[in-house]
């Protein structure tokens, strides 16, 4: 047997009036329009029913209703109070995998601006620490509420409690919530309830609740009361309701068990019926199932008092199909994996090959560009997509080759193919600086002082051919790092100096009868300097730069 609590509640106010005859009675939602001004309530003996309210004009959200009675003195007693909540139609659009909690007291703050709970495994809230010292004394309400991984938010659930006024002690510090117990039916006193021991230090843990109790059918009273530090009892707070155990499987419901995202399947309940409470926390004979899920009902037989709960019908939603996938490669076999759910898959490679797996792993025959198609198909549609990829034996990626004009075996970015072989008109690489010129190419031969760097290496070979007392020179490189040649017509006798921009010498080299010099400029710091050459009283000064 399924034992469900149904939620089939009616609002009852039984007041005693002692020695007085009861001769009226009203009630008020929300705001008092004064005594005598609020809507009748028929009268039983000394009990007042409220059986039906028409809501059509409040606003979704909570609301309480008062009510209160006169005797036949005139004297009217005090004003009892019943919360509630008017919600619209909950359409579940997704399945409710919560992924986090909030609570506040009384005055909702918005969406995610109130105090988080850890939500443990299995989507269910515990409250570990709820700090109340802020809470004026009275009644005061206590929201819950979840959100799913699909930043969904379901119906803020309401629990009320009551601080005392006069609940500090001598020394002016505030009294702390030590437990709480709740009892159904008649009243055991206090600490004779079923007891919840609290944190110490303000703090509120609930972690029985009634759905663990065993019930007989027919209405029950639930009530709760804290207790502090001093050992002082709140006042009891109780609630009334009908339970009833539900006959398992009795009745049927019927309905398509597919449907697509966007769509929607009518789920038709028993009839015959006075209330229908369906698991999807909606009220009529038929609901429409807009995500997956098991979908059940309980019924209700007003007059016979019984109460029977439907078999489970399971409906699968269904996302359109999505033939999206991963391909890796190396070599000549390939990896590949489709994603998505509740899809049909048809792999065609080539014509050499099909699977019908989610993934695999192939080795292709030849090497080449091959062909991989993808076909998911549901319900819903059918979608295929085609993609081409290159595999080779020999390398473990298909390399790039650069298109190579003058075919010197050097090639440039200008175009690129992909392939397992060098094709015709392509090189390897893309290191030529001149694709028209066959005799210029990275370490080719490189001729001084013609303004063309023939060997790539991004300038010319500058010689600075110079005369000094008829003997010709030139030196190189210039721009220099850490050395400088000279070269001489005829063998050189005489110094060699090299000075910085501001004039002042750095380095003093003296030759006899050398047509070759090698300067070391090692430890100068890079920038611009000046060589100067002196035989017998001749000078020639040149310039010089250090990188």
């Amino acid at each position: 047997m399924k034992t469900i609590l149904t939620g089939f509640l009616l609002l009852l106010f039984s007041i005693a009036i002692g020695q007085s005859n009861l001769s009226n009675a009203e009630y008020y939602i929300d705001h008092d329009p004064g005594y005598g001004q609020a809507t009748s309530l028929p009268i039983t003996g000394d009990t007042a029913f409220i059986n039906e309210i028409i809501s059509n004009t409040l606003e979704l959200g909570f609301h309480t209703i008062y009510m209160r009675i006169q005797d036949d003195q005139g004297n009217w007693g005090m004003d009892e109070a019943v919360s509630f909540l008017i919600k619209e139609q909950w359409v579940a659009e997704e399945t409710f995998e919560m992924d986090y909690a909030e609570y506040y007291f009384n005055h909702d703050p918005g969406y995610g601006m109130a105090t988080e709970i850890s939500v443990t495994t299995g989507d269910t809230i515990f409250i570990s620490e709820i700090l109340i010292n802020d809470l004026s004394p009275g009644f005061n309400t206590l929201f819950i509420r979840s959100r799913n991984a699909n930043n969904k938010w379901g119906i803020d659930e309401a629990f009320t409690f009551y601080i005392q006024e006069d609940y500090t002690v001598t020394q002016g510090n505030q009294d702390k919530i030590v437990g709480l117990e709740y009892f159904i039916g008649d009243d055991p006193g206090n600490g004779a309830g079923i007891y919840v021991a609290l944190d110490p230090g303000d703090t509120l843990q609930i972690e029985e609740w009634l759905a663990s109790q065993t019930l007989a059918d027919g209405v029950h009273q639930l009530s709760i009361r804290l207790q502090s530090d001093s050992g002082t009892w709140g006042l009891t707070e109780w609630r009334e309701f009908e339970y009833l155990n539900c006959e398992d499987e009795i009745v049927s419901v019927s309905g398509e068990t597919e449907f697509c995202t966007g769509d929607s399947i009518l789920i038709q309940g028993p009839n015959g019926y006075d209330l229908w409470s369906w698991n999807t926390h909606e009220n009529d004979s038929q609901i429409y199932a807009t995500q997956s899920g098991d979908y059940f009902v309980s019924v209700l037989d007003s007059a016979n008092h019984q109460c029977f709960l439907s078999d489970t019908l399971n409906i699968m939603m269904f996302l359109p199909p999505d033939a999206s996938s991963s391909i890796t490669s190396s070599f000549n076999t390939i990896e590949a994996s489709a994603q998505g759910e509740g899809q049909d898959l048809f792999w065609q490679l080539n014509d050499e090959y099909s699977s019908t797996e989610a993934s695999f792993n192939y080795t292709f025959i030849s090497d080449g560009w091959q062909s991989i198609c993808l076909e998911a198909s549901n319900i819903c549609g059918v979608e295929e997509i085609c993609d081409t990829i290159i595999t080779c034996s020999a390398f473990e990626t298909a390399p790039f080759f650069y298109f190579d004009f003058d075919e010197d075996g050097y090639g440039t970015d200008s175009d690129s193919l992909q392939g397992c072989e060098t094709p015709v008109g392509y090189a390897d690489n893309m290191l030529d600086c001149d694709d028209d010129d066959d005799s210029i190419y990275p370490g080719a031969e490189e001729i001084p002082d013609d303004g063309i760097d023939q060997d790539c290496d991004g300038e010319d070979l500058v010689t600075g051919l110079n005369e000094i007392d008829g003997n010709a020179f030139y030196y190189f490189p210039n721009p220099a790092k850490d050395k400088i040649n000279i070269h001489f017509s005829t063998d050189f006798s005489g110094i060699i100096e090299i000075y910085n921009s501001t004039g002042k010498r750095m380095r003093t080299f003296s030759n006899n009868n050398s047509e070759e010099i090698i300067l070391n400029l090692e430890n100068l710091i890079p920038g611009l300097y000046f060589l100067q050459l002196t035989i017998d009283n001749k000078t020639a000064i040149k310039k010089l730069i250090i990188q």
